[in-house]
C-alpha cells in the first residue's frame, strides 16, 4: 500500500502527492523533487524503510524523526502529514487541530508511533505483531473521547487565531481567489483585497461565518466597482473593465475628455482601498461628428452620413466641403 503526503498549511496548502518512490527530497530549490516555494528550512529528505516506516531528516541533520499516520508535523510555516493513499483521511481542520493540541514536531529520534503501513512482503509473524499493536491502538481510541472533551472545552474558550488564519488562507487558495489575503490584526482575522463578483463575495462571507474567531471582511467587489464607474461617467461610448490586481481601465471616445478625466480623478478617492488605480485611454471627438443617441432613419455614403431624429430634425454628419 502506498503512502500519501499532504501539505496542510502555507502557499501550497491542499496539495497531495502519492509517495511511490522510497526517497523524496523537499525544498524550495529548483532541483528538489517536491518543490515548495515557501519552504524556508533546510531541505528535508523523506525515506521509506523496508517495513513501511517513514523517516525524515533535514540536510543539516538538525531535525530527524519518524512520521506517524495522520499526525501532522510542522516545519517552519509548512505543516506536512502522511497517511495511507487509499484510505479516507480526517478533515484538514481535524488534522490541524491535532497539530494545535500538542501533535507538534517530535524531538530527534523520539519514540513516535510508526505509520501503520506493512510492506507487501510482511511475514505472518509480523502480521500478528501488527494485530497486537492494533488492539492497543483501539484501546487508546476508546479512551480518546474522554480526553478530548476537556481539551476541546479549553480550546473553545481561547480560539486559536493562528489556526483560523492558516485555514482561511488555504481555503482562499482552493477557491482561486488569489487577490484576497487574510491577516491578523490583533486577535481579529482580517480579509482584504478584491473579488471578481458578488458570488465570490458571498462564498467568502460564508467561509468567515464558520471561523470561531472575530473577523472583518474588508474586501471590494470588482463587478460592483465597474458598474459604479459606468454610472458615474454616464457615457455609453466608454468601456469600463477590471484588468486585475486592483487596476480598472476606461477606454473609448468622448466629446468632453476633460470632464471624463476630472470625474475619474474624483472616483479614485471614493472607491476604497481595493482600487489601486484607474487607467484611462480615451480619445476626444468633435461633437459635430457624433451620431445622435436616437434616430428614426439613417442613410450613409462614403463621405456623408444622414440621420433623422424623432423630432423631425435632419442631421448631415461628415462629408467634404
Amino acid at each position: 500500500m502506498h503512502n500519501e503526503l499532504r501539505v496542510l498549511t502555507g502557499v501550497h496548502a491542499g496539495a497531495r502527492l502519492q509517495l511511490n518512490a522510497t526517497r523524496y527530497r523537499i525544498g524550495c530549490e529548483m532541483d528538489a523533487q517536491i518543490r515548495l516555494t515557501d519552504w524556508h528550512d533546510a531541505p528535508l529528505t523523506i525515506e521509506t524503510d523496508d517495513d513501511g516506516t517513514l523517516r525524515y531528516r533535514t540536510d543539516d541533520d538538525a531535525l530527524h524523526g519518524l512520521f506517524a499516520a495522520y499526525a501532522p508535523v510542522r516545519f517552519g510555516s509548512v505543516a506536512l502529514c502522511v497517511g495511507p493513499a487509499g484510505d479516507t483521511w480526517p478533515d484538514d481542520l481535524v488534522l490541524l487541530g491535532r497539530l494545535l493540541h500538542g501533535h507538534r514536531s517530535p524531538p530527534p529520534d523520539a519514540a513516535v508511533p510508526r505509520v501503520a503501513f506493512p510492506a507487501p512482503d510482511a511475514t505472518r509473524g509480523r502480521a500478528r505483531h501488527a494485530l497486537a499493536i492494533g488492539a492497543i491502538a483501539m484501546s487508546v481510541l476508546i479512551a480518546a473521547p474522554l480526553l478530548r472533551v476537556g481539551a476541546e472545552s479549553r480550546a473553545s474558550n481561547v480560539p486559536d487565531t493562528r489556526l483560523a488564519l492558516d485555514e482561511t488562507n488555504a481555503a482562499l487558495h482552493r477557491m482561486r481567489l488569489d487577490e484576497l489575503h487574510a491577516t491578523l490584526v490583533g486577535h481579529t482575522l482580517v480579509v482584504d483585497g478584491i473579488v471578481p463578483d458578488a458570488a465570490a463575495a458571498i462564498a467568502v462571507h460564508r467561509l468567515l461565518q464558520h471561523q470561531p474567531v472575530h473577523n472583518d471582511a474588508r474586501f471590494a467587489v470588482a463587478s460592483t466597482i465597474v458598474e459604479n464607474i459606468r454610472e458615474s461617467l454616464d457615457n455609453r461610448d466608454l468601456d469600463v473593465r477590471y484588468s486585475g490586481d486592483g487596476v480598472f481601465t476606461v477606454k473609448g471616445a468622448t466629446a468632453d475628455a476633460r470632464r471624463t478625466l476630472a470625474r475619474v480623478a474624483e472616483l479614485r478617492s471614493d472607491l476604497g482601498a481595493g482600487v489601486r488605480r484607474i487607467d484611462v485611454a480615451i480619445d476626444a471627438t468633435d461633437p459635430a461628428q457624433q451620431m445622435p443617441s436616437s434616430y428614426d432613419a439613417a442613410l450613409g455614403t462614403d463621405t456623408l452620413h444622414y440621420v433623422e431624429t424623432p423630432d423631425g430634425t435632419k442631421h448631415f454628419i461628415g462629408g467634404t466641403p
